[in-house]
């Protein structure tokens, strides 16, 4: 199965703990995600390893031919390290996105990387990592600018731990 991998990264001018508590939480992805329509969350535990872990049912409408249409998947988000967490995306057809996406920081900047390697058959590839990058570049040109909102909106003494 053909593969692609990128890395984005994007300077943030909020905490790394912030940023990281708001990304970990998939229902957030509405304010930068181009496609993302919902994302319910299904479940939520500790995997036998002992990270914490939340599995959503998410919506998209991407766009094919000038139409745009509804797509359905399970995304399962696991903290993988301290702010880190792993998005295991797994989509119709045997297409996966497996993002990893870490915050790191000082107390009021972090740069927020996200490596993502995208999986799918040879006749939907082109199109699913045109898509996904596309969708994934403009997320992390809005990122900035929404995380220092989200952020400035909450009261002074919110405490994201």
């Amino acid at each position: 199965m053909p593969e692609q991998r990128f890395v984005l990264s994007a300077p943030a001018p909020v905490d790394p703990d912030f940023a990281f508590h708001f990304l970990a939480d998939l229902t957030n992805h509405r304010h930068l995600h181009p496609l993302f329509v919902r994302a319910d969350l299904l479940v939520s535990g500790v995997d036998s390893a002992g990270r914490r872990f939340q599995e959503f049912a998410v919506t998209e409408r991407p766009r094919l031919a000038g139409l745009r249409y509804a797509v359905r998947f399970a995304v399962r988000l696991t903290v993988s390290g301290q702010r880190e967490y792993t998005a295991d995306v797994r989509a119709p057809l045997g297409t996966r996105l497996v993002s990893v996406v870490r915050c790191e920081g000082g107390p009021a900047a972090t740069t927020i990387t996200e490596t993502t390697t995208v999986r799918a058959p040879w006749p939907t590839f082109p199109y699913v990592a045109r898509q996904a990058l596309g969708a994934h570049r403009a997320s992390f040109r809005l990122m900035p600018a929404v995380l220092l909102e989200r952020r400035r909106a909450l009261p002074p003494t919110h405490n994201v731990r």
